[in-house]
């Protein structure tokens, strides 16, 4: 039964991952994993894009499959929207303009709850002029322009800025940042000032914002990489201006499954050599990226990867940063994002916004429950 298991996980996340994750023989050796880094996330952020995705989608599967439906949940946070184009959050109406340039639509199922929940949060406060949104961690700027365009139609009358920035030095390093992002959001929303907008900094650097200079901030995947939460948590309170609200995306140290490597419980291990052992375990079940090539090499650069590029935490260690600078913690949204895949698979309507008002026991329920099998969703407020 576990081998079964770890096979239906398995299935259910490498199709999707497949393009956007290395293969064996695209491991790397330890002194290359900055450069290994880099080439998984790019790959990762222009997967949805390839037109193989669509021959492999496992929803026809899933469908077919009653009981093994829950192990498609595993991998709700990076859905290709183009795989679902029929029933994906906003149509093209809802999020351009001609002014706009060209119409956009959402690149994963987490582009489109981000911005439900952002919409959320902004018709809870007072009506303003202007809304200013951070993307930490933009990467290739795809839900930067994604924002840009959705809360401009969601919230006519409104002048919405999104910027964004990420880090030059990480083991995610992309020696093209920033130019490239600006000429990819320069090509889909032409009249927005970009340059002035997406930045780029040390990961030792203050973020360069004034204080209390933005309504809200958002990142897609990014905590699990962040080596130092303190730091980050004392960037993100000085930024928000008072009453703002941060909304963030991204799987805790409970999930089953590690969506880098595809390997169960993988990530749980802290020991080196523990960790490559159990990568070469998987492997000969056929489970993950290393069931080809030299297992053990395989497994080694697999441990290499998780100990330098990720870093998984519990819930409560969140909590305990954000009563440090002062800020509110909740997983309000958590229970939606799963909503959202649920309504891509059954053909529904996803939404374009939230309900404020919370169910407190339903919210606690879903969230001890599903931070075990992918995603959460975790605001911080001042």
């Amino acid at each position: 039964m576990p081998r079964q298991l770890a096979t239906w996980i398995a299935d259910a996340r490498s199709p999707i991952y497949s393009a956007c994750t290395p293969s064996p023989a695209e491991l790397p050796s330890r002194p290359d994993i900055e450069s290994f880094s880099a080439d998984v996330i790019s790959r990762h952020h222009r997967s949805a894009t390839e037109p193989n995705f669509v021959q492999v989608t496992p929803w026809k599967k899933l469908r077919r499959c009653g009981t093994r439906a829950l192990a498609g949940l595993v991998v709700v946070s990076e859905i290709p929207a183009c795989w679902e184009r029929r029933t994906l959050a906003l149509t093209v109406a809802d999020v351009w303009s001609p002014a706009m340039g060209v119409p956009l639509e959402p690149r994963s199922l987490t582009h489109q709850h981000l911005l439900a929940a952002v919409n959320t949060e902004l018709s809870s406060k007072a009506e303003r002029d202007t809304v200013r949104v951070l993307d930490v961690g933009c990467g290739e700027g795809h839900l930067m322009a994604f924002l840009q365009a959705g809360l401009t139609a969601l919230n006519p009358g409104v002048a919405v800025e999104v910027h964004g920035f990420d880090v030059i030095d990480s083991s995610s390093n992309r020696s093209e940042f920033p130019v490239s992002t600006v000429d990819r959001l320069q090509s889909l929303l032409p009249i927005v000032p970009w340059n002035d907008r997406v930045q780029s900094i040390s990961q030792h650097e203050a973020w360069p914002y004034p204080d209390q200079s933005f309504d809200l901030v958002v990142s897609n995947q990014v905590l699990e990489h962040v080596v130092r939460l303190p730091p980050f948590m004392m960037q993100l309170s000085r930024v928000l201006a008072p009453g703002g609200c941060s909304v963030h995306v991204f799987p805790l140290r409970n999930a089953l499954c590690d969506g880098h490597v595809l390997m169960p419980l993988i990530h749980r291990v802290r020991g080196y050599e523990q960790r490559a052992a159990m990568a070469c375990m998987w492997s000969r079940l056929g489970v993950g990226n290393g069931r080809t090539g030299n297992i053990r090499e395989t497994a080694e650069r697999i441990s290499t990867y998780l100990h330098l590029g990720t870093t998984y935490r519990y819930f409560q260690e969140f909590v305990n940063e954000a009563k440090h600078v002062d800020m509110k913690i909740s997983y309000r949204y958590t229970q939606e994002l799963y909503q959202q895949k649920i309504a891509a698979v059954v053909g529904g309507k996803s939404l374009k916004s939230y309900r404020r008002s919370r169910r407190a026991v339903m919210d606690w329920i879903t969230f001890c429950m599903l931070r075990h099998v992918s995603s959460v969703t975790l605001v911080f407020e001042k």
